[in-house]
């Protein structure tokens, strides 16, 4: 084009093909120091592409890194083998539902990939691309992963920053699903996201150091009633092996088993509360 490309464009394609070539985490300073960037207006780009969901930022190594976003913007061109994605994919075949993967971003879930399908009724998809972890089937599994005393803080300041929710009326719930994730490795809920909207969630197989990353099927209500069983076996098979400690409950294992449909009896949650039978 005359003039050459738009400098801003063309580093932000140059950042992600540097990641593509390296295939690790960068600081910043390696950034510039390979791409010849200035450090100052590097860190302001770096920053806006973390905050539009396309790189996770390290705090503790102070190093960047793409999410699975990054993936969404080529996906169709060239259809993946039989990774994360694929199954994905495959998992909203089998159930005829919408699928979403998400990941952990600060008080929300991310949506870094989605497979919407035809069934009517839909459950439509935030146009934001996110939602806070507490209405959220992904968002309780990684709540879940949160001392007891971590997920009071959580939800305090979520209920500072999102006042369009009633939090107090919806206690016993998150903290049944907090169980839930705890003993089973699986959330599933209702009435919660929205009325007559369910989800089913459970942790996806990730290599070590990767982001976590959880995948959820969003559905009516009704349809979840009548194939509850047929999503958690399928959407269990598609996360893979996935084995988490968490620090919420003593050192207890968050799993993905075959058997995370299994009912759960007199637990208590994250609030100290017992939990009633729950089929």
């Amino acid at each position: 084009m005359p003039g050459g490309p738009i400098k801003s464009a063309a580093r932000v394609l140059e950042i992600l093909e540097y990641f593509a070539q390296r295939r690790a985490a960068a600081s910043v300073s390696e950034i510039c120091a390979a791409l010849g960037y200035p450090q100052s207006s590097t860190s302001m780009l770096l920053r806006s592409l973390q905050a539009l969901g396309y790189l996770d930022h390290d705090l503790p190594s102070r190093t960047y890194r793409p999410t699975l976003r990054v993936t969404r913007l080529g996906d169709w061109i060239e259809p993946p083998g039989d990774g994360l994605l694929a199954r994905v994919r495959t998992l909203a075949r089998a159930v005829q539902e919408t699928v979403v993967l998400v990941r952990e971003e600060g008080l929300y879930v991310r949506i870094v990939q989605s497979v919407e399908v035809a069934t009517e009724p839909r459950v439509d998809l935030p146009a934001e691309g996110r939602l806070p972890l507490d209405v959220s089937a992904g968002g309780l599994l990684f709540l879940a992963r949160q001392t007891d005393a971590g997920i009071d803080r959580m939800r305090a300041r979520l209920a500072r920053v999102d006042r369009s929710r009633d939090r107090a009326s919806v206690v016993p719930v998150v903290s049944a699903a907090i169980v839930q994730a705890r003993d089973e490795g699986v959330v599933v809920i209702e009435d919660l996201r929205g009325p007559g909207v369910a989800g089913v969630a459970v942790l996806a197989s990730v290599a070590p150091g990767e982001t976590p990353l959880a995948i959820e099927v969003v559905l009516p209500v009704v349809r979840l009633h009548r194939a509850r069983q047929q999503i958690v076996t399928a959407l269990v098979e598609a996360a893979g092996d996935q084995t988490m400690r968490h620090p919420g409950a003593a050192g207890a294992r968050m799993t993905a088993p075959a058997a995370a449909a299994a009912s759960v009896a007199g637990h208590r949650g994250w609030d100290g509360r017992t939990q009633g039978t729950r089929s």
